[in-house]
């Protein structure tokens, strides 16, 4: 379902972003990148839905806890812990981690959340005060990321594993907000994306925005390595990132190659325009209006793609196409699907001048 958010919290070119598309505000996880870590709800989203979260120790009863500590929430329950049977963790718990569980704010239920090493209370801290990613500005991001980052170095696996899904809920304007904070040799070899191939489109992403001769030997490797493949799941993120090394300069190469150009596979097509949907969103190295004026052209050279165009417009709340999309819309030369994409994004632009026509006093 899209969200007509002015913020894009990169919601962030990650089961989404390999392939689909979110909603495409600055402060909006980039869709070239979320979705890649599966659907299921990350530590910090668990923390969060959480009252209460505690670490534990294990008993002889695998249903009972031993509370030790409390790092969200206003105080401690008493005695021990039990978890709900559908809530015990499979196999046995080591003995040498904390059990970490939370209670569920709506239903009062605990359930357990994963283990850690000892000395990671602070760690714990900063998670537990952490908010839903709906209610962060552009600066809470940066510093949420920041944060993220200077955990790279910690090779506790919750601790990692957290790091990877958060950065790759980051909003694309964040990450670039970031780059100070981003070194490609540290990046590739604490991500390892070929260990885990999963992360390659965070990887990539985060390499686009650091640069660097390191960043630019990984990622032209691995656009080879895409190229041959052709289904390459991480090729929004790494036609983002070539789009972030090139700027408005590559545009015009791009829309050839990676659009027009005849022997392109649907897939492929697609990647390419979340790629410049996600840039034209950030409006960082490649402003919206040129991105705008690469649209303008898929407009009259490819018709049939409008509808994915017009769905950037209404986001963007870009008038300026109107037209050209009234002139598809009427030929009625595309799918049914697209004609009501189209007819859709154009009720939502003209909706919007229409209102704000509407809040503009008139001139004296």
């Amino acid at each position: 379902m899209r969200r007509w958010s002015r913020l894009f919290p990169w919601a962030v070119v990650w089961g989404l972003l390999t392939t689909q598309r979110e909603c495409l505000s600055p402060v909006a996880a980039c869709p070239a990148c979320v979705g890649t870590t599966g659907p299921e709800l990350s530590f910090v989203q668990q923390v969060v839905n959480c009252d209460l979260a505690v670490c534990a120790l294990p008993t002889s009863d695998r249903r009972r806890f031993t509370l030790q500590s409390c790092f969200k929430g206003a105080g401690p329950p008493e005695g021990e812990i039990v978890l709900p049977v559908a809530e015990l963790p499979q196999g046995r718990l080591p003995l040498d981690r904390q059990v970490v569980l939370g209670r569920e704010t709506l239903t009062q239920r605990w359930k357990f959340l994963g283990t850690v090493a000892a000395g990671h209370q602070d760690w714990l801290l900063a998670i537990g005060r952490m908010q839903r990613t709906a209610e962060l500005s552009v600066a809470d991001w940066t510093e949420r990321t920041r944060f993220f980052l200077g955990t790279l170095a910690d090779d506790e696996p919750l601790v990692r594993e957290t790091m990877v899904r958060e950065l790759s809920r980051t909003p694309y304007a964040v990450m670039r907000a970031c780059r100070a904070d981003l070194d490609a040799g540290r990046l590739l070899q604490t991500l390892d994306p070929d260990r885990f191939p999963e992360r390659k489109a965070l990887v990539a992403l985060l390499l686009g925005v650091a640069g660097g001769p390191t960043a630019e030997t990984w990622l032209a490797e691995a656009r080879s390595e895409a190229a041959r493949r052709r289904e390459e799941p991480a090729r929004a993120a790494l036609l983002v990132a070539q789009l972030e090394q090139e700027g408005v300069p590559g545009l015009s190469r791009f829309l050839r190659s990676e659009i027009l150009e005849v022997s392109l596979r649907e897939s492929e097509r697609r990647a390419a325009l979340l790629a410049l949907s996600v840039q034209g969103t950030a409006e960082g190295v490649i402003p919206r209006s040129a991105v705008v004026a690469v649209y303008e052209r898929i407009l009259e050279q490819r018709p049939d793609l409008a509808d994915r165009v017009a769905a950037d417009l209404a986001d963007w709340n870009e008038a300026s196409l109107v037209g050209p999309l009234q002139r598809i819309l009427d030929a009625g030369g595309v799918a049914e699907g697209a004609r009501e994409s189209i007819a859709r994004a154009l009720e939502v632009i003209r909706s919007r001048r229409q209102s704000a026509e509407y809040k503009t006093p008139p001139a004296k």
